[in-house]
């Protein structure tokens, strides 16, 4: 039995390539479409995975976030009913992660309920990059898995002087420390303020 396949979706399939290059192993892209009686997802695995014993599952969650989380589900549910005992999702960014905690009564944690889904459905880990709030990110039964990419961001910056590093909000000031870690210069925040009720930004 092969051991790990990479699959990934159409459009994250030069993200798949490179990943399996790197890794030395079997790519393949998933076929998709939407049902055209109400624009429910459909995905098909266009090879026999049942010689794998792992997989890889890259998904560009953005944009059409919703449509493009069911067709992560369908896709792990579908591997898993077919034997895959080990299934690795990559979603560099992802969706509803933002709602990390309850702000008014009756809302739900939105991120709970995505982890809570993706591991009940028998994800083994899950990947993703520079998520909102790091100590949120945890799941029962899947590892949890958050790439912090502060150096490239300092690369991108490159070298400068007479310059500060501003977050948008004291949540967000460790990531700019960070940054500024790698560039020597100095940093500070934003004060924000949200009406709660409509998710805006107070004036």
């Amino acid at each position: 039995m092969e051991k790990y396949l990479v699959a990934s979706f159409p459009w994250s399939s030069d993200m798949g390539n490179e990943v399996a290059n790197t890794l030395g192993l079997n790519h393949v892209t998933l076929e998709t479409k939407q049902f055209p009686d109400g624009g429910e997802s459909y995905i098909r695995y266009p090879i026999d995975i049942t010689t794998y014993e792992g997989l890889i599952l890259i998904q560009r969650a953005y944009p059409e976030q919703n449509n493009r989380l069911i067709q992560t589900m369908l896709a792990i549910h579908a591997a898993r009913d077919m034997g895959i005992k080990n299934i690795h999702i990559v979603l560099p960014y992802l969706p509803y992660s933002r709602q990390d905690k309850r702000f008014r009564d009756g809302e739900p944690i939105s991120l709970n309920t995505i982890l809570s889904l993706l591991s009940l459905l028998g994800a083994s880990s899950l990947i993703t990059v520079d998520v909102h709030k790091p100590d949120a990110f945890k799941a029962p039964n899947m590892r949890c898995i958050n790439v912090e990419p502060f150096d490239l961001y300092a690369g991108k910056i490159g070298n400068v002087s007479n310059a500060v590093l501003l977050s948008p909000d004291i949540g967000s000031l460790w990531r700019v420390k960070k940054v500024s870690e790698y560039l020597g210069i100095p940093f500070s925040y934003l004060e924000k303020f949200r009406d709660r009720v409509t998710g805006g930004r107070l004036p």
